[in-house]
């Protein structure tokens, strides 16, 4: 499966969601060399980020990683405020989608924008 891990970032912004990237991309995008072969980030757990998350992540038909294929599951807004993380196969790669990390207001006070992939991903504040 083809990561472009750029489209989902961007469709993140674009959808105004409220997130940071975090774990292994995060570091790569800050210059540690190391592979990474999923997104991870986490997300503000209101209802209009729901929606919001939903949207941008729609497109690229995410299913759960790890569920049986035939497993029905919608990610759309009720789900994402039914449940917390979900760990998801895109078309675009693999996306880990965290809504419970302890210290998301430290992360958020002290992330800031990255220019990643040609644009400013504005949402990471």
């Amino acid at each position: 499966m083809p990561q472009d891990y750029a489209r989902v970032i961007r469709n993140l912004d674009e959808n105004k969601v409220e997130f940071v990237i975090i774990g292994a991309m995060a570091a790569v995008s800050l210059g540690v060399p190391i592979v990474t072969r999923d997104l991870d980030i986490c997300y503000r757990r209101s209802k209009q980020n729901f929606i919001a998350l939903a949207s941008a992540l729609g497109p690229f038909h995410p299913k759960l990683r790890g569920a049986p294929a035939d497993l029905p599951f919608k990610f759309d807004s009720a789900t994402i405020e039914h449940g917390n993380n979900f760990t998801l196969v895109t078309d675009v790669g693999d996306v880990d989608v965290l809504g419970y990390i302890t210290a998301w207001t430290v992360m958020i006070r002290s992330s800031r924008p990255l220019r990643l992939w040609s644009f400013t991903a504005s949402r990471l504040k």
